[in-house]
């Protein structure tokens, strides 16, 4: 039996995206699952900039932050990058303070509406 997979990944230069396939992120194993995907996923050496796409994510429980929070402790990893975040998603990263509210705000993660937009940011458009 193989493992499933939760993410889908495309390499873009020193940018690499991964597309969680998970609707619903409340559930600690696949939780765990999820982040050990990214983990390998992104902890590549070529990897700098990281990019994770919530288009197919409807909710988030709290130990779902363990998946972005463990991105963001990958060495190598400059920046990581939300995008496609649904409104309610993105008003639960506000309150919790892992996204910018301003231009001007410090927070673990960026956030920008699409995978195109955070590509430019990266510089790997």
């Amino acid at each position: 039996m193989s493992n499933p997979n939760y993410i889908l990944s495309t390499v873009h230069g020193h940018a690499v995206v991964a597309t969680i396939l998970e609707e619903r992120m409340r559930d600690y194993q696949r939780i765990e699952q999820i982040k050990e995907e990214l983990l390998s996923v992104f902890g590549t050496e070529a990897c700098k900039h990281a990019i994770i796409d919530l288009c197919r994510v409807r909710f988030v429980g709290s130990v779902g932050f363990l998946a972005f929070l463990a991105v963001r402790r990958l060495a190598g990893v400059e920046n990581v990058v939300l995008c496609n975040l649904d409104e309610s998603i993105r008003e639960l990263f506000l309150i919790c303070r892992l996204i910018p509210d301003t231009e001007h705000t410090k927070a673990p993660f960026q956030v920008c509406e699409d995978i195109e937009t955070a590509l430019a940011l990266c510089g790997s458009k």
